[in-house]
């Protein structure tokens, strides 16, 4: 899983350089949806309860958001910076945990909380100035997606209770592509390009998603799932290591050393048990 989301982010960067987010944001959700239907099939049990998808609904039209400036901030970002960057989504999950699921603050998180601070100072220092880099917009739209990332996270928690997980995820994919459709019918000569250049990484982008949420619930399967998502952060020293080396990006040792703040303030926000269990 590891492995797969850190590849899958990296060819992210590699399409979208030169591609149009949109045709690209409609084509990978829809491409993405169509191969978990065909996998998942089996794991389709449709609810009958309207507000279950009023939530789904509502959680795919965020991931239709989430994808338009999240791949728009692929075009402006490194990748060895943005995915760093991205992991500002846990602090965000935990602002709205407090707010809307009043879930209470401890010790633990609350330093979780000041490594992925210092990870942000880290990453956005430029010639000395703290926080230099916010005024770059591809640093701005990046914490925008980790700002929706953390809040489409609470409705997916309370949403899947409704769903099997397979089917979860197929419409957490086809229904963006069914509300960025009216944009991708303005964008069609974009996506006849995306196709012509593009479309065997687009389909292996697709796969490695695919294939990561599979052995991610594989390995829900065999341990807890609090066990499991800690350790997919590691996903952002993959892209780390690999943007430099394949994108030929610089500032490794800076983004490295950003990068493990932000992965570790995610683990002990995620398993704050973690400090607990060292202290005793």
């Amino acid at each position: 899983t590891i492995f797969s989301r850190g590849v899958q982010k990296i060819i992210h960067r590699f399409i979208i350089k030169k591609e149009n987010y949109i045709a690209y944001s409609w084509f990978f959700n829809l491409l993405t949806g169509i191969l978990f239907l065909f996998l998942f099939v089996r794991g389709i049990i449709i609810p009958t309860s309207m507000y279950a998808w009023g939530l789904a609904l509502f959680a795919g039209f965020l991931w239709a958001v989430i994808a338009l400036v999240g791949f728009k901030s692929y075009q402006y970002t490194q990748i060895s910076l943005r995915d760093p960057l991205a992991r500002a989504d846990v602090l965000f999950l935990l602002l709205f945990s407090i707010l809307i699921l009043k879930e209470s603050i401890t010790i633990p998180k609350l330093i979780g909380v000041l490594l992925i601070f210092t990870g942000l100072i880290i990453l956005t220092l430029q010639k000395r100035r703290i926080f230099g880099k916010f005024s770059d917009i591809g640093v701005q739209l990046t914490l925008l997606t980790a700002v929706l990332d953390g809040f489409v996270a609470i409705v997916d928690k309370i949403a899947v209770v409704y769903f099997l997980p397979v089917f979860y995820g197929f419409l957490m994919y086809f229904l963006p592509a069914v509300y960025l459709t009216p944009l991708a019918l303005k964008n069609i000569s974009k996506i006849k390009s995306l196709i012509s250049n593009k479309v065997l990484w687009v389909i292996i982008a697709c796969v490695l998603g695919v294939v990561a949420y599979y052995f991610q619930l594989s390995a829900y399967m065999l341990t807890e799932v609090n066990n499991v998502f800690p350790v997919i952060q590691l996903s952002t020293l993959v892209t780390v290591i690999g943007g430099v080396i394949i994108h030929k990006e610089k500032e490794l040792g800076l983004r490295f050393v950003g990068a493990i703040f932000m992965i570790f303030g995610s683990i002990l926000i995620l398993r704050p048990e973690i400090v607990s269990g060292i202290a005793s």
